[in-house]
């Protein structure tokens, strides 16, 4: 049957890309659950809600006005990326860090130039992170190059551009919110090519002789294929 498809919004990456990406930032989110609590001296855990593909303006639109807004280099890919640290979040590490106890109540102001001074040191600590999660099919260094407290002020990418969306859910304490990684799709195609042929080699060793059979008979089978314009 026909499989609509809108050009203003090409899949950069399918379904199947989508969920190892998923799997691989679910040790991410691990490691940094691990390592936030031995930092903030605070039970902290960090789970994968959702990775999927937007337009860089849907992802701005999905933000607060005031926030923890980085913008993240991507070297040697000559790309940038976006880190999001939510206030909530953002406030408890400030406590936390600042001798606190982290269970206070959040505050609904803007942060201050100091304020986002000490978030700078846990962005730094979840970059490097990603890039010790991502060594083992890519060896690509994030490191912040730019930041904000209100994401419109900053331009990371075009309005346009295809990007995969990394929602995080925070809790450190009692208190619950959420962190955004935002990466060009092209940016990606490194990693998701390296699990892609990983996948394919695992397959291929596991049973050659499968493989062996797939290709001689699939090359056999006709697929008619039409597109129509709408």
């Amino acid at each position: 049957g026909a499989m609509p498809y809108d050009f203003s919004r090409p899949d950069r990456v399918t379904k199947d890309e989508l969920r190892s990406l998923h799997l691989l930032h679910d040790r991410f989110a691990m490691n940094v659950s691990t390592t936030l609590s031995a930092y903030l001296r605070a039970v902290t855990e960090v789970s994968v809600v959702s990775v999927e593909q937007f337009l860089y303006s849907e992802f701005l639109m999905s933000l607060p006005d005031a926030t923890a807004f980085y913008a993240v280099e991507m070297d040697p890919v000559r790309a940038t990326g976006a880190l999001e640290i939510s206030p909530v979040v953002a406030f408890t590490i400030i406590d936390r860090m600042l001798g606190g106890t982290g269970a206070g109540a959040v505050p609904t102001r803007p942060l201050t130039e100091i304020e986002l001074n000490v978030v700078d040191a846990i962005a730094k600590v979840l970059l490097k992170n990603l890039s010790d999660t991502w060594r083992p099919v890519a060896k690509i260094q994030l490191r912040v190059c730019g930041r904000e407290s209100r994401p419109q002020m900053m331009q990371v990418a075009d309005q346009n551009e295809v990007v995969i969306l990394l929602v995080f859910d925070v809790r450190i304490g009692d208190n619950r919110g959420a962190l955004h990684l935002c990466f060009p799709a092209a940016a990606l195609e490194p990693i998701v090519s390296a699990m892609a042929s990983g996948s394919q080699r695992a397959e291929r060793d596991a049973n050659p002789q499968a493989t062996a059979w797939l290709r001689q008979n699939l090359s056999r089978v006709p697929q008619p294929v039409s597109l129509q314009l709408s």
